[in-house]
């Protein structure tokens, strides 16, 4: 009777241990995971009169695209974010900044094939003979981080039109196996591009699949 109740006194021992251990491997887990979400519980403290534009839903979460100005520094500077909301267990409120700009940025988002993809158009000094690119980024919708990014944009087409070489505008969409089509708007010449004019359509093969900084397959101008 002694041996059995020694016995059932280290069963509960040893189950305590594999619980308390699981505990602990949990909350490490738990962690680790926390220590490497991008997601952000707010924007930058400097920021101010964030607007939201696009959104789209994906694996039951919300993901907004949207801008605000940041100030200081003078001149003011504005960034493009991508907002995630919904349910509060499944999406947390949280806050990915996808870029900045010196000129108010134009601002895309789309999902598709189990992916989350938005653009925003940034200007790299205030200078007016600062050109205007096209910034293109991946985003893992659990954990914020960037899995792929690139940037398109232009050059003048000769030097008697320096303020030209400008991407202006970028609508995205993903389509059946991978590939990602973005059009928009655009002065002066992308590299590659066949046809003339200030509308293009980029498209990248296979970009949910492919490089880390990937290059458009094919630039049509009209």
């Amino acid at each position: 009777m002694t041996k059995s109740l020694i016995g059932m006194a280290l069963a509960a021992c040893f189950a305590a241990a594999c619980s308390n251990g699981a505990d602990e491997a949990s909350a490490s887990a738990t962690l680790q995971s926390a220590s490497t979400d991008a997601w952000q519980d707010a924007l930058p403290p400097n920021a101010s009169a964030p607007t939201l534009g696009d959104s789209v839903r994906l694996r039951g979460c919300t993901y907004a695209v949207g801008t605000a100005v940041e100030e200081p520094p003078f001149p003011p500077q504005y960034i493009a974010f991508v907002q995630r909301s919904g349910n509060a267990r499944r999406c947390s409120l949280g806050y990915v900044v996808i870029g900045s700009s010196f000129a108010t940025p134009s601002v895309a988002i789309a999902a598709g094939e189990g992916a989350l993809v938005a653009d925003a158009s940034s200007k790299s000094t205030p200078s007016g003979e600062a050109h205007t690119q096209l910034r293109i980024v991946q985003i893992d919708p659990a954990s914020g981080d960037f899995v792929r990014q690139t940037t398109l944009a232009a050059q003048s087409p000769g030097p008697n039109q320096p303020q030209l070489g400008n991407v202006t505008t970028g609508s995205l969409a993903i389509e059946h196996g991978g590939d990602l089509v973005v059009q928009g708007q655009k002065d002066g010449i992308i590299p590659g591009e066949t046809g003339s004019g200030d509308n293009y359509i980029a498209t990248y093969d296979g970009f949910l699949h492919g490089p880390e900084s990937p290059a458009p397959t094919t630039v049509v101008a009209f």
